[in-house]
């Protein structure tokens, strides 16, 4: 399955023992039990000094689970606590600003 190969992919990461791990869509088609533990692994590595940046769509996963949020449109445009960068203005700016580049 598309999670089996996700994880896979992460292993493979992981055992590097890189100090940044860069991680675009790592948990997407990964089930919530092995998210659950891959969120709680990232969390142990980030405490023992390994940088980790991981790419999402899924915001309530970031609201639920992540101390951090960069969002990015084109540049970036917001750094800080989840529910500081993911509040309804904030995204309703995010994407308006998105449609009206599109439109003109």
């Amino acid at each position: 399955s598309g999670g089996q190969v996700q994880r896979v992919m992460l292993a493979r990461a992981l055992a590097q023992e890189a100090d940044v791990l860069l991680l675009d869509e790592a948990l997407s088609g990964v089930d919530a039990v092995h998210t659950d533990e891959l969120i709680t692994l990232f969390g142990n590595l980030a405490a023992t000094g390994t940088s980790i940046l991981v790419s999402t769509h899924d915001l309530s996963l970031v609201r639920s689970r992540f101390t951090r949020c960069l969002t990015v449109n084109k540049r970036l445009v917001g750094d800080g606590h989840p529910s500081a960068e993911l509040a309804d203005n904030k995204l309703e700016q995010l994407f308006s600003s998105t449609t009206q580049e599109e439109v003109l």
